[in-house]
């Protein structure tokens, strides 16, 4: 069963000429680079000459700055190489390529973990259901709610949420003790010796036609019918249906193909690969009722207190704290949680393919699978028609999946954490304890930064463990619906990757040879530094008072090479060709956001806090955008504005003409993404001191932070 969509390229033709088009577009990027180099140099060194130091000195700086950017453009181009040299392998090792084989995966067991914190709880239950209907023999779900248990206002949402998993389980339960009792019958007659082959061939394709139909009521039985539920009816329902539909015509024929007949060892898996879609252990945990968890206010800590509880026996009692968790002989527990030897984590509002488990847990087979610690496939957002800011903010991330492919090849994944199956051995490896609160804390994944996905793949890959991008769209999530939560989670995102480069330097000169670890180096810097610092660089760029078009005209081709390759892998991905403009207004307007994740990352780099955790919002109505965020917008726009003025009327009209590009496009991402309405609206509101639930604090730039908790 393949899941994928947008397949961008594919067939050896195609592959080729991409990979030609990609060298072509480096060539000439480099060309149109080389002179904004030599100019500045040149123009430098004759300033120098005639006593101007400042003025030799900008002129310098222009180096560096315009470095950042074509940076940006190079591992671009690398990354498309290298899915390109992904995919050509694919080709010519086959559709099943290094998946191929009969090992059974039924020994290693898996738990999914879906952390929530106040999110819808129709929204969650897609994502259970997705996970619960993974066909892993030896699986488990759990939903880790994180709501505050003495939230008055939230109450419901929190006692609905908290029913969920009795649902999923009840709405399988019909099915999975109608084929334990097939499989149980089954059993009777091979121990009986009564076994016709041909009829039981009928009877596993009847069985198939019946879970094909079980399926197919499933898939209507969602009364919303918005974009996300209708893309999660296909995969999760249809497309199963269609899957047991083939496999009962198959069950049909009188034998499995040529050169393979009936026999009661593949009736046998068969039987136990229906049981196995609708057998799962699911339920829910919620860290903050127990005093000695961890109560810090973020994922990764929602999924640390979980992941220390595995393979361990605990009672309930009472302290002068409140109730605590406390080991002890699995015959006296209250609470047993088994160990697992993959955890696959799911952000609450992620869905996967039903074959992402099964495909994905393949990859850590054999002696290739030995060091693999994370096995992913990016997610991409839910394929239709949307409102602008989601069709471009998804296009970006459609893009960043392309990207993700890309740097595997260097061996750089990076773990992008809306979705993974992780070893949970390669995890233990990276335990640390802490003390919060006077109780020892042990720490898996790394929760210095916001992105605990990046900082605990730099841990892992110190530790000499692997990453592995699948490379085929099998994840998805929606995109924030509006800019105020869009601001949220790109905010997040650039907060703490700067933090995290003496980090990755301290990695790559670990000992063994460095011009190894280079191309991996490469690649995985400019993940870290890509928002703030390329943020900061074309600000500075933009901003500066140009007395060359030389230099214009060489950043403006570099600038039209990456976009132009970016352009065409939209189209290639199903997109207009137009939403590259919008893309490109997008990042424009994102810059504050960029450069104030950057200048937090610092920050908190220096004091030792830790930055304020907060979700994207997933509201009806659109979330408010901090006034500060919306002043720097008019900044820009004012600046850039003045800047075309000003270069028109000194007559340097290719710098008036580059600017002038730049201030429509703020102004219409301003327009199209926020409102000029909805601005005043959230800067007014601001003033009043009226910002909904935002504290004082975060009205005007949305910032806060945490005293980091002593280690022990």
């Amino acid at each position: 069963m393949n899941s994928a969509h947008r397949r961008w390229v594919s067939g050896p033709a195609a592959i080729a000429r991409e990979r030609r088009l990609t060298v072509a577009a480096g060539v000439v990027a480099f060309g149109v680079a080389v002179p904004v180099v030599y100019d500045s140099f040149r123009i430098a060194l004759r300033r120098l000459l005639a006593g101007e130091y400042l003025a030799a000195l900008g002129d310098l700086c222009v180096v560096p700055l315009a470095g950042l950017l074509a940076y940006g453009c190079v591992v671009y181009l690398l990354a498309r190489i290298g899915h390109l040299a992904r995919l050509r392998a694919a080709a010519y090792a086959g559709a099943a390529g290094p998946l191929a084989g009969d090992e059974p995966d039924d020994d290693w067991s898996l738990v999914a973990l879906v952390p929530s914190y106040r999110e819808d709880p129709q929204v969650v239950l897609r994502t259970l259901l997705s996970a619960a209907l993974q066909p892993h023999p030896r699986r488990s779900v759990v939903l880790l709610i994180d709501d505050p248990i003495h939230s008055g206002s939230a109450s419901a949402s929190l006692e609905e949420t908290r029913a969920l998993p009795d649902q999923v389980r009840e709405m399988l339960r019909p099915m999975r003790e109608h084929y334990e009792l097939a499989v149980q019958r089954f059993d009777q007659r091979v121990q009986a010796g009564d076994l016709d082959l041909a009829a039981e061939a009928r009877q596993v394709a009847d069985l198939c036609l019946q879970a094909a139909d079980w399926f197919e009521v499933q898939s209507d039985q969602d009364s919303q019918r918005d974009l996300a539920s209708l893309f999660f009816a296909d995969l999760t329902f249809r497309l199963p249906a269609s899957k047991w539909r083939g496999e009962a015509r198959r069950w049909a024929e009188p034998a499995l193909g040529p050169g393979v007949p009936l026999s009661a060892d593949h009736l046998r898996l068969a039987y136990q690969e229906l049981l196995s879609v609708f057998r799962v252990q699911i339920s829910s945990f919620e860290r903050k009722r127990f005093a000695n968890l961890s109560h810090a206010v973020n994922k990764a800590m929602n999924i640390n207190a979980y992941l220390a509880l595995l393979g361990g026996s605990y009672r309930l009692e009472s302290g002068a704290a409140g109730l605590l968790l406390s080991r002890c002989p699995a015959a006296d527990a209250d609470l047993v949680v088994p160990d697992a030897d993959f955890v696959l984590i799911l952000d609450a509002d992620t869905i996967i393919s039903p074959d992402y488990t099964q495909t994905l847990i393949r990859r850590f087979r054999g002696a290739v699978g030995e060091r693999l610690a994370v096995v992913q496939s990016p997610y991409s957002t839910f394929p239709g028609d949307r409102g602008v800011l989601q069709r471009v903010a998804g296009a970006q991330t459609d893009i960043q999946y392309l990207i993700h492919q890309g740097l595997t090849y260097y061996d750089a994944t990076y773990w992008v954490g809306a979705n993974a199956l992780v070893r949970v051995a390669a995890l233990r490896e990276l335990a640390v304890r802490e003390v919060e609160r006077g109780f020892d804390i042990v720490k898996f994944l790394r929760d210095r930064t916001l992105i605990e996905d990046t900082e605990s793949t730099i841990a892992l890959v110190s530790k000499g463990w692997r990453l592995f991008n699948h490379p085929e769209r099998l994840a998805f999530s929606m995109t924030p619906p509006d800019f105020g939560s869009l601001l949220v989670q790109r905010r997040r995102w650039a907060t703490g990757g700067v933090q995290l480069v003496p980090n990755l330097l301290a990695y790559l000169r670990q000992r063994g040879r460095i011009t190894r670890r280079l191309p991996e180096g490469f690649m995985r810097l400019h993940y870290l530094i890509s928002l703030g610092p390329v943020s900061m660089a074309l600000l500075v760029t933009l901003g500066a008072s140009w007395d060359k078009e030389l230099r214009t005209i060489g950043l403006l081709g570099v600038g039209l090479v990456y976009y132009a390759m970016y352009a065409r892998d939209l189209h290639l991905v199903g997109y207009r060709g137009h939403d590259i403009l919008r893309v490109i207004a997008l990042n424009l307007v994102l810059i504050p956001v960029n450069i104030a994740g950057m200048l937090s990352s610092l920050w908190h780099g220096i004091s030792g806090g830790k930055p304020r955790f907060r979700r994207t919002p997933k509201i009806d109505d659109r979330t408010r955008v901090p006034a500060g965020y919306l002043l720097a917008e008019f900044t820009l726009l004012a600046l850039w504005s003045a800047q075309v003025v000003v270069s028109l009327a000194r007559g340097d009209n290719m710098v008036g003409a580059f600017m002038l590009v730049h201030a429509v496009l703020i102004g219409y991402a301003i327009s199209a993404f926020i409102g000029y309405r909805n601005s005043v609206v959230d800067i007014v509101a601001a003033a009043r001191g009226d910002s909904g639930e935002d504290p004082p604090g975060e009205r005007w730039m949305g910032r806060a932070s945490t005293r980091q908790p002593p280690k022990s």
